[in-house]
């Protein structure tokens, strides 16, 4: 059974306002729209989680119906992959806290189609019919903008916490070098990484938050309040595929985590 964390959040999970017609799929994840220079290998090639990681596991296989009796197709199983081996190791708890945490977060961003995008380590995303932007783009006061592979929502946030909560997750590595592994991760260019390492206010935030273990780590307590203990609309839901497999009710929601909580307990440290 899932631990839930009890921290109360205040901000919408949602993406941005569904249409009158609701049961059509929110502005979100599209894997050809997003930039393709990171990889979940890359990523798992760059853990830093001080946990032992012994000896490597298998990579997941997905073909077969893993999570909610559905199959999960590439890049997604990847991605999963990529989680269990290099976020859950950085996050903080218990082996089992790590794996209850990054299983609710990562059913979130595999329903939303986050993890179906080639590189969500840049994934930008302002919603409400102003959609995808730039690395070093910010979104207008008022979207809701969610980036990373969390899926998180940049406003939710305050420099400050994320800041912090990277300092909590990196205590050896100051915040510009946070920044850069984030940046780097995600395949930008030379001269981008170092944008991002001295940037300031919502784009800095943003970069915080993109990094996995900081956006997984503030993401969790918003989807356990709302998708957990709560059943906000926007959790469940058939209108596009990947929320039809993984999250079409509560039960499937429910049993879609279970299943994805395994899958990363097979490769994760």
């Amino acid at each position: 059974m899932l631990l839930l964390a009890l921290t109360v959040c205040s901000d919408s999970l949602r993406t941005n306002e569904l249409p009158a017609n609701a049961g059509e799929r929110p502005s979100n994840a599209s894997p050809d729209q997003q930039d393709t220079s990171g990889s979940p290998t890359d990523t798992a090639n760059n853990d830093t989680g001080t946990h032992d990681t012994g000896p490597a596991a298998e990579p997941l296989d997905c073909t077969t119906p893993v999570v909610n009796g559905h199959t999960v197709a590439e890049p997604a199983c990847s991605w999963l992959d990529s989680i269990g081996r290099s976020v859950v190791p950085e996050l903080l708890g218990t082996r089992d806290e790590r794996l209850d945490h990054a299983a609710v977060v990562a059913w979130w961003s595999l329903k939303e189609g986050v993890l179906f995008l080639d590189n969500p380590l840049v994934y930008s995303n302002c919603g409400s019919g102003a959609g995808y932007i730039d690395a070093l783009e910010v979104c207008a006061e008022g979207y809701a903008w969610q980036v990373g592979l969390s899926g998180v929502q940049v406003p939710t946030f305050t420099e400050s916490t994320a800041t912090s909560t990277a300092t909590e997750l990196f205590p050896d590595q100051s915040t510009d070098q946070v920044l850069r592994t984030a940046a780097e991760l995600a395949g930008l260019s030379a001269a981008d990484v170092d944008a991002v390492a001295s940037s300031e206010g919502d784009l800095r935030t943003s970069w915080l938050l993109r990094t996995s273990a900081v956006g997984f780590t503030l993401q969790v307590d918003i989807v356990e309040r709302e998708c957990v203990e709560g059943s906000y609309s926007w959790c469940y839901g058939t209108g596009w595929s990947a929320s039809a497999n993984y999250a079409p009710d509560r039960e499937g929601a429910e049993q879609a985590m279970a299943d994805i909580r395994a899958l990363l307990g097979s490769v994760a440290p």
